[in-house]
């Protein structure tokens, strides 16, 4: 006896197809399948579903080869397909943005994206990662940005300004002393500055001050910039070295008159102070007391580095006043010196000299006699000598020769 299984003629034999969409580690099936009244799905994975439409995670990342099995009374089929499942991070919106004028350059800082879309704030979009984008106006937009992966999506929106902007002019001026120059920005809309001074040296600052090295024409160029344009400009700058000045004089005086000769050292302008409440600006003054006496003499002598002052108590006696006799050919030189000075006096005077040097405040630095003094050479003319006062400071000093019966009083200036 033989069971024997006749077709039903009135149905259609069952077709297998379906769909996926995995997100992340989870996929969802749907069956597209015709004719089926009942489904088996093998997962491929060893798990398995007779559910229509299943939504199934799987344990890790992977392909797998899914396979639905339908069937209906009249006959079965099968439809397989690989499925490829990942696990990814939710993305992170984020960017930044630089404006120049009224363009806008953004950067995108999202983490985990694989898709950009844009929204300017003012109707306009991008889908581009990095967009540039030139707006119509100046003011104020909220700027979104949505990022999006298999995963998810994510958003982040910021107010950007932008503004009209004019360019900048640049402009600069400058005043030296010696050898430092203070530049002096006059410059109109910069918000930065580059200084290039000429000699391989810059900097950044708005107002440098520069010590140059050495004397020279510096081509000195000024870069300034805001965040629409630059602008330059070079100017040549001429720095010199000068001396500071020593301030020095003599005097020689004839009754109530006394002529006094300027020895400053550096020196390009002169301010005399007589002590009587008189003034000159002359180099080389003569000045007329209107009575005896002694006055405080004071000469300032200054250049562009510097000045300094000297003063000297200069005594005018009444007309009659005994005087003493001058050694008229005494010679002191050089004058200016660096501290070595010869002394050259008449041989004529026979008797011992005393040599004294006493400085600004009448102190005296200096005191020796014919002894103490180095002989050069001597004729039957002259006697010349030589005393080093290297070790003296800068400045004037009186320098006083005595005899038994004469005295020679003049001052000499130390430069060194």
């Amino acid at each position: 006896c033989m069971n024997v299984i006749v077709a039903d003629s009135s149905c259609t034999p069952a077709t297998a197809a379906f769909t996926s969409a995995p997100s992340e580690l989870t996929v969802a099936f749907t069956d597209a399948s015709t004719d089926p009244s009942a489904w088996s799905w093998d997962f491929g994975d060893g798990n398995t579903s007779t559910a229509q439409n299943p939504s199934y995670t799987y344990d890790s990342a992977g392909t797998y080869t899914v396979c639905l099995i339908v069937t209906n009374p009249c006959s079965a089929d099968t439809s397989c397909s690989n499925i490829t499942v990942t696990v990814c991070a939710s993305p992170v919106a984020s960017f930044t943005s630089s404006s120049s004028d009224l363009t806008v350059t953004f950067a995108d800082a999202s983490t985990d994206p694989s898709a950009w879309s844009w929204d300017f704030g003012d109707g306009n979009t991008s889908t581009a990662q990095n967009p540039s984008y030139t707006y119509d106006s100046a003011g104020t937009y909220t700027v979104c940005l949505i990022v999006t992966n298999p995963c998810s999506a994510d958003t982040s929106c910021s107010n950007i300004t932008v503004t009209v902007c004019a360019s900048p002019v640049a402009s600069f001026t400058s005043s030296s002393s010696d050898l430092t120059v203070t530049f002096a920005d006059a410059s109109t809309n910069a918000t930065s500055w580059s200084w290039n001074f000429g000699d391989g040296n810059t900097s950044t600052l708005q107002n440098p001050m520069y010590a140059f090295s050495t004397d020279g024409s510096y081509n000195v160029c000024l870069t300034v910039s805001n965040g629409c344009a630059s602008d330059v400009i070079c100017d040549s700058v001429t720095v010199t070295s000068c001396p500071p000045v020593i301030a020095a004089f003599i005097y020689a005086a004839s009754a109530l008159t006394v002529d006094f000769t300027d020895l400053s050292v550096g020196a390009d302008a002169w301010s005399w102070d007589f002590g009587d409440g008189i003034n000159s600006s002359v180099q080389n003054a003569s000045h007329s007391y209107a009575a005896a006496g002694t006055y405080d003499v004071c000469l300032t002598a200054t250049n562009a580095c510097s000045s300094d002052t000297t003063c000297f108590l200069v005594t005018l006696a009444t007309v009659g006043l005994e005087e003493p006799n001058v050694l008229v050919n005494m010679q002191l030189y050089p004058n200016p010196t660096d501290g070595l000075v010869n002394i050259i006096i008449p041989a004529s005077v026979n008797e011992d000299i005393t040599l004294v040097i006493y400085n600004a405040f009448g102190e005296i630095v200096f005191n020796a006699d014919q002894s103490g003094l180095n002989t050069i050479s001597g004729s039957a003319v002259q006697n010349k000598y030589a005393i080093d006062i290297g070790y003296l400071a800068n400045g004037m000093y009186l320098v006083q020769l005595l005899t038994a019966n004469e005295t020679h009083m003049e001052q000499i200036v130390i430069s060194k």
